[in-house]
């Protein structure tokens, strides 16, 4: 079954890629850069569609932090248009860093907290309709804080700690709501109801 459903999505997926044909620049800063991408379709027409190149196109990592005292490390920032947004701690992976050194780097960075271990459970594409960007998220365990921040010229980050049933209620009202911390908080959920049925099945063997 699993091979016929392969099979299935490959002979789409080869029917359906359009040919690359030309790029332009129109646009590029030290961040950004917009490039126009022309394309032909299996069907003969010729598109164009918009690229946008954030920081090189470099990964990034969004942070999952549970301390030692199991609660939850989010982050208060200013976005664009006026938007004071409150996330998962997340950064851009930097040149020849693994996915969990730059997940531990950015967490120190931001809030002053080290991780005891880290886990990539999950990724994707943050906005594939103009973006390529890959975005990892990881589970980081036994965090504690060590220090201060470290920010940036351009940051002023605010962090706090929350219990899980607090962390609930902030996604649960849309007090959190960025998509890709909302697949996060998803995969923390998925990952406890998993440890609590792993620890029912123990229980059960004694």
């Amino acid at each position: 079954m699993e091979n016929n459903l392969s099979k299935k999505i490959s002979e789409l997926t080869k029917n359906t890629k359009a040919k690359f044909l030309s790029e332009e620049t129109v646009y590029e800063d030290s961040f950004l850069k917009l490039i126009k991408e022309t394309y032909l379709l299996p069907n003969e027409k010729v598109i164009t569609r918009d690229r946008v190149i954030k920081n090189q196109n470099k990964e990034a990592v969004i942070m999952i932090v549970e301390t030692v005292e199991n609660k939850y490390l989010i982050v208060i920032q200013n976005r664009i248009d006026q938007i004071t947004s409150i996330e998962f701690p997340a950064g851009y992976i930097e040149e020849k860093e693994s996915i969990e050194e730059a997940a531990q780097r950015e967490l120190l960075e931001e809030t002053g907290y080290l991780a005891q271990s880290i886990k990539v459970i999950d990724h994707y594409y943050a906005q594939l309709g103009i973006d390529s960007g890959i975005v990892n998220i990881v589970f980081m365990e036994g965090c504690i804080k060590v220090g201060n921040q470290s920010l940036g010229e351009t940051e002023y980050i605010n962090c706090t700690e929350l219990t899980l049933d607090e962390l609930e209620e902030l996604f649960e009202n849309h007090t959190i709501n960025s998509v890709g911390c909302r697949l996060a908080f998803l995969d923390l959920i998925n990952l406890k109801e998993k440890e609590n049925k792993e620890k029912v099945e123990i229980n059960e063997k004694k």
